[in-house]
């Protein structure tokens, strides 16, 4: 919201900066009225003109002063990533530029003022006026910036709106190609070996933030900034994502997260399907790097796969609203599965288990026609009931009873498939790009 505000008000304040210039200089608005004697003309003009320029030069002193120690409480010192995209934000450029022009202007009329005096041409007088008044106000979508630069929350939405699919390709880490002959299906993988990535990681700022979370041991936070990751997937694929989590919105009979989301829902537009599946592997592969990184950091919480299971299953049901993503829920599942068998031989923690939802999550996508994402769900629902200990007795018998007869039958096959194959994995490994992670799944049960 304070982005949108932000920019709202540089957008306006530019805008009015452009139309009353350009009144100005065609003659139709004046705004400095000069008495009748030329002497009197002459002090006015001389002291409105160093009075703006001594205020504009201070200002302008004291706004750099006020940047760089927000951007140095922002982040940390060895943070030299989110540093150095704080400095980067084109608001601070165009503020300073806007103050830049008005001490130039001013001290350029300064030194050739008596010419416009005896031409009575008092036109770049008042262009001086707007653009110093228009310096002032260009203040508060900077102050703005800076309340942002001092919320690891409004900081790290606003680094992860940076994240593109241009720059994921230039990184390097995530291959899609779009297959011959089907342009709905692309082929994707994982580029983990034997490759020298991009001097620019999209999601090196971001994790920088996510890694202060995680060393003050914050879950709420670390969560809220993985939602912030999510959503970027929403976005691209577009599809509203909220901040809060459905379990906590269901039931409410309004909401205006919700309002907003339906309302992008069906603003937004079809997007790219190779871009849908770009920016998802990455991000998911951090994702899923980043919760078994964190059984080492805090040890076996399961808690910590529980929230980043309900951020999924959250995503997941938001892609499902929209034709197009199947691929990207896929991926989705994928990630579900590998975050739960990293977490295989955690004793579960309290009452409510989220791997509850993907029942209910094979209905709504049998239902939405992606007859082969409800499948895979199935599978691997069936796997890891029976490989870890996140669904005993009664929480997989709730989910059982959500299931459709045949899906039913489905999910038993699997279950019986599981037990009899220790090596079985769900889907297929072209299409699991962390299937290389089954192993030390295996060498820490």
């Amino acid at each position: 919201m304070l982005f949108h505000v932000r920019r709202a008000l540089l957008t306006a304040t530019f805008l009015l900066l452009a139309f009353l210039t350009t009144t100005i200089i065609t003659g139709r608005l004046r705004i400095f009225d000069p008495p009748p004697s030329q002497p009197e003309i002459l002090t006015i003009a001389l002291y409105l003109l160093s009075t703006l320029v001594q205020s504009l030069a201070a200002i302008m002193g004291i706004t750099i002063a006020v940047v760089f120690i927000t951007a140095q409480l922002a982040v940390r010192p060895n943070y030299s990533r989110t540093i150095t995209q704080v400095y980067r934000n084109p608001t601070v450029l165009l503020v300073l530029l806007c103050f830049i022009s008005g001490i130039s202007l001013g001290v350029y009329l300064l030194s050739t003022l008596h010419y416009f005096i005896a031409a009575q041409d008092y036109r770049y007088l008042d262009c001086e006026i707007v653009l110093a008044i228009s310096s002032i106000l260009l203040l508060v979508p900077l102050t703005l910036e800076q309340i942002e630069n001092l919320d690891p929350y409004l900081l790290a939405a606003r680094l992860a709106r940076r994240i593109t699919t241009k720059g994921i390709r230039r990184y390097g880490l995530a291959d899609v190609t779009p297959e011959v002959g089907s342009p709905q299906t692309v082929a994707y993988r994982l580029i983990l070996w034997g490759h020298q990535h991009g001097e620019q990681d999209p999601l090196g700022a971001i994790h920088e933030i996510i890694m202060g979370a995680v060393g003050a041991r914050d879950r709420v936070q670390l969560i809220s900034l993985v939602r912030l990751l999510l959503k970027r997937i929403a976005g691209q694929a577009g599809v509203p994502f909220g901040r809060t989590p459905s379990r906590l919105t269901r039931g409410h009979r309004f909401s205006w997260e919700v309002a907003r989301g339906q309302i992008a829902l069906i603003l937004g537009r079809e997007r790219c399907i190779p871009d849908q599946v770009t920016v998802a592997l990455h991000i998911l592969h951090y994702v899923v790097r980043r919760t078994a990184n964190l059984r080492r950091e805090w040890g076996d919480l399961d808690a910590v796969r529980q929230e980043f299971l309900w951020t999924l299953c959250d995503l997941i049901a938001a892609l499902n609203m929209r034709s197009g993503t199947q691929q990207v829920i896929e991926l989705c599942l994928y990630a579900v599965m590998h975050i739960c068998l990293s977490y295989g031989n955690v004793r579960r923690y309290g009452r409510r288990e989220p791997l509850v939802e993907c029942y209910r999550l094979v209905s709504d996508l049998t239902e939405s026609a992606k007859p082969r994402q409800a499948e895979l769900c199935l599978q691997i629902v069936a796997l890891l009931s029976v490989r870890t200990h996140q669904l005993p007795g009664e929480p997989r018998l709730r989910g059982e009873r959500m299931l459709a007869p045949s899906a039913l039958a489905t999910y038993q096959a699997a279950r019986t498939l599981a037990l009899d194959q220790p090596e079985w994995v769900p889907g297929n490994a072209d299409r699991d790009p962390w299937r290389y992670r089954v192993e030390t799944y295996r060498e820490s049960a």
